[in-house]
């Protein structure tokens, strides 16, 4: 939580990974990069559909 102090989280993006971790089928579609920072509370990323995704 220190390490990306500074980039906090909005509302709105919690409320969809607190979607996405209560049903693992979820994959968020997002035009925002931070969400390649997020992750669930076991450490692993959320599934996102984004341009910026390989």
């Amino acid at each position: 939580m220190q390490r990306y102090a500074n980039v906090p989280m909005s509302f709105a993006d919690a409320s969809l990974m607190m979607h996405a971790e209560a049903l693992p089928q979820t994959c968020i579609f997002t035009l925002d990069k931070d969400f390649t920072i997020y992750r669930h509370a076991d450490g692993k990323p959320p599934k996102l559909l984004a341009p910026f995704v390989e």
